[in-house]
């Protein structure tokens, strides 16, 4: 067994030197699939154990480098279980506060981008709970919870962690919410936004090939912003180390404000759950999946819910959890498109692909599904939008790259879709604010079933795998009739998702119950 761990320790020392210095391509590929090849030898449950126990007991002094190999050794097996060992590391408090939120944020970000693996979400909440606890301690809170009727009734607080362009679903939230709050509610909100770690060099440190937030540096620091004829207030800072001062000040600044509560946009914002100490959070999920949070109340959008035992779980902890409807809304197209501008062809069936993260979400298995599709009719042709980087190099099969564009990055993504004839959603987490606004310009969807596409659109839209596409996608090219009353569910659903206002009645209602 030593032997076999000196062997797969090295090679994943030299998979993470070849990613330091930036060397990819072929190279970096047969390092991956050489560590995958040896790890494999490990062929019995027993022997992985052995490896696991052998790597954390001989790297005790220096948990960095053992997230690094477990990371690099992932990143060759795509195994759950080096992740589920990392959940355990975490669980132990050994490593850095700040650089375990990074890596407790990487394990985040690959659970929302591959729903295959499963971790319970008692194991996460339990590390999310024990990193909250430490960062308290850091930090020294002390705070006593304000009554209800000792609250400000007109001010709140909204906690994100990105905000970006209103392209960006979770940022037009943010933008949303706030002017709702402000015009028609008569609330005054101030929007804070905790950046995860943004500096590369550190994550690095830690994890390899981390994902890292896209954030505007200009606004770090006090900000205002105008929206919806409303100007709304802002502070972002970075949770580190060397904003710990600053950390606290907020905190305390906040708690001098009283506000009636906190609405934390997303989850796992530690900043946000620490104020459950003096005033009522509550954390909406963006996705169909339960939020991880320490807030008093917990909200998620995904109708078909129906895992008792998390919920069981929820409730153990004295938490609310309520199944809410998403926050939708769409402005109307700005402009109409003439397709020659793009590059489309008039007589198409037009298959727009959107997102921000195309570039992480088109896989190859994908790309060879989409390749397959164009056989059963000459119309089909796909447009990418949002952000695809990599779209000349990963589209290169000459069938698929002669049929289809990339329009980049669209404000007008309604007026966009004025020239589209269909969505195809690849499988991933995410997509169901793109969805939505494409079903209410009369765009049907395509998607698989158990993601965010289908929980806001319902069942009709889906399929069960992918081999599917193909059958599905022709019924919309020749089945006029079944095209267009496919059109007719989908504005139903978008109209019917227009509920911002009711969403900001239901969390006041819960907060009026307090």
């Amino acid at each position: 067994m030593k032997d076999k761990y000196r062997i797969i320790l090295q090679e994943c020392v030299n998979l993470i030197s070849l990613y330091y210095d930036n060397v990819f391509g072929e190279v970096y590929t047969k390092q991956r699939e050489k560590i995958n090849y040896i790890y494999g030898q490990l062929q019995s449950e027993r022997e992985r154990e052995d490896f696991f126990a052998l790597l954390a007991e001989s790297t005790f002094d220096d948990r960095e480098f053992y997230m690094i190999i477990m990371t690099a050794l992932y990143s060759a097996t795509n195994d759950s279980i080096c992740l589920a060992n990392v959940v355990k590391m975490l669980d132990k408090g050994e490593l850095d506060l700040y650089k375990s939120f990074i890596v407790a944020q990487q394990i985040y970000h690959i659970m929302f981008m591959d729903k295959s693996i499963k971790i319970n979400y008692s194991e996460l909440r339990t590390m999310y709970e024990g990193l909250l606890l430490r960062f308290e301690n850091e930090i020294d809170l002390k705070a006593d919870y304000i009554p209800l009727s000792e609250r400000d009734k007109n001010k709140v607080i909204l906690v994100t962690k990105q905000f970006l362009g209103e392209l960006h679903a979770p940022s037009r939230i943010v933008r949303e919410v706030s002017a709702e709050l402000q015009k028609n509610f008569g609330i005054k909100v101030l929007v804070i936004i905790a950046l995860e770690e943004v500096n590369s060099d550190e994550c690095k440190q830690v994890w390899l090939e981390p994902f890292i937030f896209n954030y505007y540096e200009e606004l770090n620091g006090g900000f205002t912003f105008e929206y919806n004829g409303e100007t709304i207030e802002g502070y972002q800072l970075t949770i580190n180390k060397a904003n710990e001062n600053n950390i606290k000040s907020i905190l305390n600044v906040i708690r001098t404000v009283k506000p009636l509560f906190v609405l934390s946009v997303g989850d796992t914002i530690a900043l946000a759950d620490m104020m459950r100490k003096f005033t009522h959070v509550v954390t909406e999920s963006l996705t169909s999946d339960i939020p991880i949070s320490a807030a008093q109340t917990l909200i998620n959008f995904n109708k078909q819910l129906n895992d008792f035992e998390v919920l069981k779980y929820i409730e153990s902890k004295g938490q609310t959890f309520i199944n809410n409807n998403i926050m939708f809304f769409a402005d109307g197209p700005q402009n109409s498109y003439n397709r020659q501008l793009f590059n489309i062809p008039e007589d198409a069936f037009a298959i727009s692909i959107v997102g921000n993260r195309l570039d992480m979400e088109i896989t190859e298995k994908f790309i060879d599904v989409l390749t397959n599709i164009l056989y059963c009719n000459k119309r089909i042709y796909y447009v990418f939008i949002g952000r695809f980087d990599e779209f000349n190099d990963m589209i290169t099969e000459p069938m698929l790259k002669d049929r289809c564009v990339y329009l980049g990055y669209q404000k007008d993504l309604s007026g966009i879709y004025g020239m589209m004839d269909l969505y195809l959603n690849p499988p991933r987490q995410g997509g169901g604010f793109s969805a939505l606004i494409a079903v209410e310009n009369g765009v049907p969807v395509v998607t698989l079933e158990d993601c965010d596409v289908a929980v806001n659109l319902g069942k009709e839209f889906t399929c069960k795998s992918m081999s599917e596409f193909s059958d599905i996608i022709l019924k919309y090219i020749l089945d006029v009739s079944f095209y267009n009353s496919m059109k007719e569910i989908g504005y139903k659903v978008a109209q019917n998702s227009k509920n911002l206002k009711s969403n900001i009645e239901i969390i006041l209602k819960e907060i009026s119950n307090e």
